[in-house]
């Protein structure tokens, strides 16, 4: 019984948060509105890793090639944190705006995959290897709230998860670049910080197994499980990760016809030039985020349900396919036949994105301010 117990609680869950071109859009949609103001739309010249690591190695001379730099970062050497995209040129003119776009997206690239860097820490999501290990990465759950006992339960009791201090790692990263005179790798770090504020948002990415997600795993195995002789931690698994990426999905398919109404009330949910109080440190931002996600997350499952009906809990999979870019599914054939639940469970996800893009879109330029103050202090002290 209690190696069950803990089997319910190490299961290595879904670990994508938003795809890739969600990521671009948040990131876009959320800097647009101030990209002119804040000088967004400015060229900046495309610079090798090879240059920056030149300058970063008479910083930190311990940090003189590319693996010294992931084994500082505590990162995967064989992802590719070094490569840029193949529409950057070398010597090759782009702007802030389109570098970040395009690395709030990146550190999907496995360079947080198969590392053994915090064992207990990442025991907890599975396991140091394979392509959940970069769980303990993009994912946080804040410490048990008695205020908030089910979305915050889950072992360890405290907090799990690494994607607020990540977001921190990188931020003061973007910093150290700009100080070293190379702005191209100071929006791609910058970037790279957004993208686990953006994973943050996406409320399953701050609960570790929430009651409801054990029951419904639970009463599938009875249900069909032991039929279809799946095994009970299978079962369990297989309902958490429809339902996980079920929600993915049905955000993706909506956003990617941006002619869709609800596609362009998502995006003006995301558009402002509003920004939050700065906090002491980015991490603390991204703490805050990680709590407002975190009490999105149990009505997010259930109307996940409620837009699906039982179809998730059956033994159909919507599953992501991963290569180095995940593909999902059209969610329409899970639709939930009832009309009535479908569209009230429908509009209810709907509302909870546009509360949760309009804070996103606040938080993701609280960090850009915040790393142009810190670059306008170093300039300051510098002179």
């Amino acid at each position: 019984m209690i190696r069950i117990f803990l089997a319910v609680f190490l299961l290595s869950l879904p670990v994508q948060a938003w795809d890739s071109p969600t990521h671009s859009f948040i990131t876009e949609e959320s800097l647009k509105p101030v990209a002119k103001e804040w000088k967004l739309d400015e060229p900046v010249v495309v610079t090798s890793f090879e240059n920056f690591l030149g300058k970063l190695s008479q910083e930190k001379p311990e940090i003189k090639t590319r693996e010294d730099f992931a084994t500082w970062l505590q990162i995967n050497p064989k992802s590719k944190f070094d490569t840029p995209y193949k529409i950057e040129k070398i010597g090759s003119a782009t702007t802030p705006l389109e570098i970040l776009k395009l690395y709030s997206q990146r550190p999907d690239d496995h360079r947080d995959e198969n590392l053994s860097v915090h064992r207990l820490e990442q025991f907890w999501f599975g396991g140091t290897s394979g392509a959940n290990s970069q769980a303990f990465r993009h994912m946080e759950k804040p410490p048990f709230d008695l205020r908030h006992p089910i979305s915050t339960s889950g072992f360890p009791l405290g907090t799990l998860g690494e994607a607020s201090q990540r977001a921190q790692i990188y931020f003061d990263l973007s910093l150290l670049a700009n100080k070293l005179g190379e702005p191209y790798w100071a929006w791609n770090f910058l970037g790279c910080a957004l993208h686990y504020l953006e994973d943050l948002h996406q409320p399953y990415h701050t609960v570790q197994l929430p009651p409801s997600l054990a029951w419904e795993g639970i009463k599938a195995y009875f249900d069909w499980g032991r039929k279809e002789k799946k095994g009970f931690l299978s079962t369990l698994t297989h309902v958490i990760s429809n339902t996980h990426h079920y929600f993915e999905g049905y955000v993706a398919f909506q956003h990617r016809n941006l002619q869709n109404a609800t596609a362009q009330l998502w995006s003006k949910a995301l558009n402002g030039d509003n920004a939050a109080p700065l906090t002491p440190s980015i991490q603390a931002l991204a703490k805050q985020t990680r709590d407002f996600s975190n009490r999105l997350a149990e009505e997010t499952i259930q109307n996940t349900w409620g837009l699906t009906g039982n179809n998730l809990k059956k033994s159909k999979s919507y599953t992501l396919y991963f290569s180095d870019e995940p593909a999902f599914p059209d969610p329409v054939p899970f639709l939930n036949p009832n009309h009535e639940e479908r569209s009230k469970a429908a509009s209810k996800i709907s509302e909870i994105l546009l509360k949760d893009f309009e804070h996103q879109g606040k938080m993701i330029r609280t960090t850009i301010r915040a790393f142009m103050d810190g670059t306008r202090k170093g300039e300051q002290h510098a002179s």
